[in-house]
């Protein structure tokens, strides 16, 4: 009897959210900009179906779900786990001069929060790209 139910939950969490577009609420996203990278770390909650499923599942289909989000652009991903998402993007260097493209978001971000070296920070609100830039490091 135990079983049957364990294996109609478990069924029931595969069926749950298999159709779905970004299910994963993106709450905020951190921009750090350096002279090797730009890191992003994209921060959720999940619900308690969807925390379930990644625990007994893992959490590739977060993945995916934050990688249909980014439009276009080559990335790494660091880490993926219950409460955030990191990845890295690729600069140009040339001197002390370093350049971002940019990255096209499919959805907004509703707080976007963009670090740059010296801690000196900018907040973007519902903001659908990751925006290019240029700075200078020493």
């Amino acid at each position: 009897m135990k079983r049957r139910a364990i294996l109609a939950l478990i069924f029931m969490l595969i069926s749950v959210n298999t159709a779905s577009a970004l299910d994963i609420s993106i709450e905020k996203a951190e921009v750090v900009y350096d002279p090797c990278n730009v890191t992003v770390i994209f921060h959720y909650n999940l619900d308690p179906v969807q925390a379930l499923k990644a625990f007994l599942f893992g959490a590739k289909y977060i993945e995916e779900e934050i990688c249909d989000l980014i439009d276009g652009s080559e990335f790494v991903v660091k880490k993926v786990d219950f409460n955030s998402a990191e990845f890295c993007f690729a600069v140009n260097t040339s001197d002390e001069c370093v350049y971002f493209p940019g990255v096209k978001l499919r959805e907004p971000i509703q707080n976007m929060v963009l670090i740059y070296p010296g801690n000196s920070s900018v907040i973007l609100l519902n903001s659908t790209e990751i925006p290019q830039t240029y700075f200078y490091f020493d």
